[in-house]
């Protein structure tokens, strides 16, 4: 694996691990809690918290979109 593709599959590992956080975040906040953890306020991500998770999102976008045209690039001089 050279550079260019060790820098697609980190930027995709940048883009996936806070999306599964997320979204494992969003369904544990909706499972019905019983016993002395239930029956209180359903807690979220706070707006501290999504505005982190979707600026990592949008920072592996951008870097996705930067290695493939880096890629692209390294294929036209070969």
């Amino acid at each position: 694996m050279n550079k260019y593709t060790a820098y697609i599959f980190v930027s995709l590992l940048v883009i996936l691990i806070p999306l599964i956080g997320l979204l494992y975040g969003l369904w544990d906040m909706t499972q019905p809690k019983v016993g002395p953890v239930g029956n209180g306020k359903i807690a979220g991500p706070s707006t501290v918290q999504l505005i982190v998770i979707i600026s990592t999102i949008l920072v592996g976008i951008l870097n996705l979109i930067i290695a493939i045209k880096m890629y692209f690039d390294h294929k036209k001089t070969k």
